[in-house]
C-alpha cells in the first residue's frame, strides 16, 4: 500500500508517518521522501490509523510562538 500526504496542496517530504494496525496492535514508523510518499504493507485485515504530525514554522507568530503544530489522520480498513 501507499500514502501521499498532502499540507497546503504541496507533498510534505522528510516528514515522520504512524502507522497503526489494530488487529496487530502494532505500529510502524516511516519517513516520507521527497515526493511526500510512504510505502507500508497491510499485514493483517482490518483497521488501520496513519497520523501525520507536521510543525509548520512558517506560521511563526513573534512573540507567541515558533510553530504550528498539525495532526492529520486517516483510517482505513483492510480486506482480503
Amino acid at each position: 500500500m501507499s500514502a501521499q500526504i498532502i499540507y497546503e496542496g504541496k507533498p510534505l517530504k522528510n516528514v515522520k508517518v504512524a502507522v497503526f494496525d489494530k488487529a496487530a496492535e502494532d505500529t510502524q514508523n516511516y519517513v516520507t521522501d521527497e515526493n511526500g510518499k510512504i510505502s507500508f504493507e497491510a499485514k493483517s485485515v482490518g483497521e488501520y490509523l496513519v497520523v501525520v504530525r507536521y510543525a509548520d514554522a512558517s506560521k511563526a507568530v513573534e512573540d507567541e510562538y515558533d510553530e504550528v503544530m498539525n495532526v492529520m489522520s486517516q483510517t482505513f480498513e483492510c480486506a482480503e
